[in-house]
């Protein structure tokens, strides 16, 4: 499922939360799950199984790839971290980005 504004799922999101952006986690979801699921009305007829579902898969890719998701978490937080140093500080400061 596409999840580009005109997507039902897009279109569903923006009617009901106006002005807000989808997050990356919806797109990716979008992106894995074949055409005709709805996983949106899934999760919320089926929470418990969705929550154990999404639990597997994050201690999977935990096991899977931890280090390097700690690694980029570090580097994210980093980058957005110099970017709100940098914007409180004015654009004339260089830390080095």
């Amino acid at each position: 499922m596409s999840s580009e504004p005109g997507s039902r799922a897009g279109a569903a999101f923006e009617a009901a939360a106006p002005g807000l952006r989808r997050g990356a986690a919806d797109r990716v979801i979008d992106e894995v799950m074949p055409e005709g699921v709805e996983w949106e009305r899934l999760v919320r007829a089926y929470p418990v199984p969705a929550l154990a579902l999404a639990a597997a898969a994050g201690f999977w890719l935990g096991v899977r790839h931890g280090t390097a998701l700690v690694a980029a978490g570090g580097a994210f937080a980093s980058r957005q971290a110099s970017r709100g140093l940098r914007e409180a500080l004015g654009e004339d400061v260089d830390l080095g980005d």
